[in-house]
């Protein structure tokens, strides 16, 4: 995985030493997994985009699909609690643990930050 390349390379320059490749590759499968199956439909003619920046004490990346987007606040798979045993609808409330998230406007396009 080109991901899991790239985050070494940035750890054997000295940067986001602190981020385990555990949270980064989950919140990376979480956020792509999002964007595929909510965002995409399975379209395969669509596209996601990915970024990816290296700081010194964290990961930046960004995920966006070319769905219609969602409502965040007013999703009801944000709070934990209620999806603690669903079947779906955790990987937002997980992703929220792992870093801090936002979206743009549309929703369409999730910005997750690791931090050690």
């Amino acid at each position: 995985m080109e991901a899991l390349s790239f985050l070494n390379d940035l750890q054997e320059s000295g940067l986001a030493c602190e981020i385990s490749e555990f949270n980064f590759r989950l919140a990376l499968d979480e956020a792509m997994e999002n964007a595929i199956s909510h965002g995409n439909g399975y379209d395969a003619a669509k596209k996601i985009h990915l970024t990816i920046r290296g700081f010194k004490n964290k990961i930046d990346m960004t995920v966006e699909d070319e769905g219609n987007g969602f409502k965040p606040e007013t999703d009801p798979r944000m709070e934990l609690q209620k999806n603690l045993f669903a079947s779906h609808g955790r990987g937002l409330c997980l992703l929220n643990t792992l870093g801090s998230i936002q979206w743009n406007k549309k929703g369409n396009s999730i910005n997750v930050v690791l931090k050690h």
